[in-house]
């Protein structure tokens, strides 16, 4: 931890100032110590550089075990290479946002803080900072693995680590120039009240950037995970252990391999077509789309909260907190592939999918692939593969 950063620093119980009671510095650097809350006078660690600024009875423990295991797997280098996360090659989506969100920060004329919240491998962090020496950046995670990836960033000499959470946020209102939250706030007990917490970070004119599950049928992409999730892994995720959730998703993606295929380059046609390329992932072979699928099906199937917001609720949002027209990166897409028919199509699916799970749990229990082979491809389209023996004829004459 750098002294820099207790100007911004805050109690998260209480919003007081903290200071300083015992410390260990190596250079620029404070290794150790305690911080103090002038208000409610609680303490907060700093272990290996990063202040822990929790407060334990908010804590969702299964999430922070969770996400702490995924991302010690991936600073293990057992997950993607450096710099893709998901299939993201991370200087891409950080150039996107650069030209159209913080294109005012290369002639700023005073420094600025940015804070990423919510930062998991923080990769997306260190290339702000690099790209943006003049300003500041604050990575925040609840995760342990935070104390890894600080040491890993170490040399970034604007870049400064906190382990604490979104709901409570141990910083100061009203200074981040800019901040950043993608993919995190609907892993909370309430979406809003955490998005009402991080806005109020922001300062006047300042920019928030966050990207939410969208509700079905807003986006064929992720209703696909959200199929994944709720038939496929039949909700289990988040109730099994990280480590046996992780294997899951190892031979999930083994067996489902060609159908995860034809699905990405499905939806790749189709949203590349929408959204600009340098924010679509793009998988140069089968063994970097396998890593990137089981690390993508661990994020999607193993959080306990998971909540999906339409754009014009979200919209309400930004509004209540006094922020402009925000610019919604949303497109309305009909989901031809999911459902062909109208009527019961959409229940009979969902049976058809539980049904199939559990035919391929029992086959790959018996040592043999020919219990779930025949069933429905990946994600499940509700729609049975000849001779299953479930096929039907839908209200349009198809099967």
């Amino acid at each position: 931890m750098r002294c820099t950063l207790l100007t911004v620093l805050r109690c998260p119980a209480c919003g007081s100032a903290v200071v300083f009671v015992s410390s260990a510095t190596d250079g620029s650097q404070i290794e150790s110590g305690t911080l103090k809350c002038l208000g409610c006078e609680r303490s907060y660690a700093i272990i290996d550089s990063v202040p822990r600024m929790l407060v334990e009875e908010n804590l969702d423990r299964h999430s922070v075990k969770g996400f702490s295991f995924q991302w010690r797997v991936r600073q293990s280098g057992a997950g993607e290479e450096t710099g893709v996360i998901y299939g993201y090659r991370i200087p891409q989506p950080v150039e996107w946002m650069s030209q159209i969100f913080f294109s005012h920060l290369d002639t700023a004329g005073q420094q600025q803080w940015i804070l990423d919240a919510g930062c998991g491998s923080a990769e997306k962090s260190a290339e702000l900072a690099v790209r943006y020496p003049q300003h500041q950046v604050v990575a925040i995670d609840q995760s342990t693995a935070i104390r890894q990836i600080a040491a890993h960033f170490g040399d970034v000499a604007n870049l400064h680590f906190i382990q604490g959470g979104v709901l409570r946020p141990p910083l100061l209102a009203g200074v981040f120039d800019q901040v950043v939250n993608i993919g995190v706030l609907h892993h909370t007990r309430s979406t809003q009240a955490a998005f009402d917490k991080v806005a109020d970070l922001v300062e006047p004119e300042g920019r928030l950037f966050v990207w939410l599950y969208p509700r079905e049928g807003e986006d064929s992409f992720l209703d696909g995970l959200y199929r994944q999730r709720d038939r496929h892994f039949a909700g289990l995720g988040s109730k099994l252990p990280s480590p046996l959730v992780m294997v899951w998703c190892r031979l999930y993606v083994k067996m489902f391999s060609n159908q995860i295929k034809d699905f990405l380059v499905r939806e790749h046609k189709r949203n590349c077509q929408i959204f600009p390329p340098e924010i679509y992932p793009v998988f140069h072979n089968r063994a970097e789309m396998t890593r990137s699928a089981v690390f993508l099906s661990f994020d999607n199937v193993m959080p306990r909260y998971r909540f999906r917001r339409g754009s014009q609720e979200v919209i309400g949002w930004y509004e209540t907190k006094g922020f402009g027209a925000p610019n919604i990166m949303t497109v309305m897409k009909q989901n031809r592939f999911w459902f062909r028919g109208v009527g019961g199509a959409r229940s009979r699916s969902r049976r058809c999918g539980r049904r199939c799970m559990g035919r391929m749990l029992r086959g790959f229990l018996r040592g043999s692939r020919a219990g779930w082979w025949r069933c429905c491809s990946w994600p499940c389209s509700g729609r049975a593969r000849p001779g299953c023996g479930r096929a039907r004829t839908a209200a349009d004459g198809s099967v």
